[in-house]
């Protein structure tokens, strides 16, 4: 049996910004990695929690989730704005050191995790 590769695609933006369309990236990403000749998984979240990349994290290994995609706005230098809630009625920033130790526990020798992609305005110093 062969397994499957998994990536995980977070778009996360405040509510209030409007110039930034999550659902166009969306459907791109969808017509590219949905494709049948793909060969991965994809689990697209077009209006995440925090709470969402965490129990993203949290199942990585056992999902075999190989890559994160977060895009959205980074405004705030080194954070991505998230919904506080589902209803997505208020935004809630989240804190990059945390989340940095979080992606070490299921990156290279402790996990399947291979590659993070930081898609939003001011991250460079994220990725770094």
């Amino acid at each position: 049996q062969v397994t499957r590769h998994v990536v995980d695609v977070f778009f996360a933006k405040r509510i209030d910004i409007c110039q930034i369309i999550v659902h166009a990236e969306v459907q791109i990403m969808a017509r590219i990695i949905m494709d049948p000749g793909c060969g991965w998984d994809c689990n697209m979240k077009p209006q995440p929690t925090i709470e969402d990349l965490h129990s993203s994290i949290k199942s990585a290994t056992q999902r075999n989730v190989r890559v994160l995609h977060l895009a959205g706005d980074g405004r705030k230098e080194c954070s991505f704005s998230w919904n506080a809630t589902d209803s997505a009625t208020a935004h809630r920033d989240f804190d990059f050191e945390a989340f940095s130790i979080k992606i070490e526990s299921v990156a290279g020798q402790n996990g399947p995790l291979e590659c993070v992609v930081l898609n939003a305005c001011s991250t460079e110093k994220m990725g770094r």
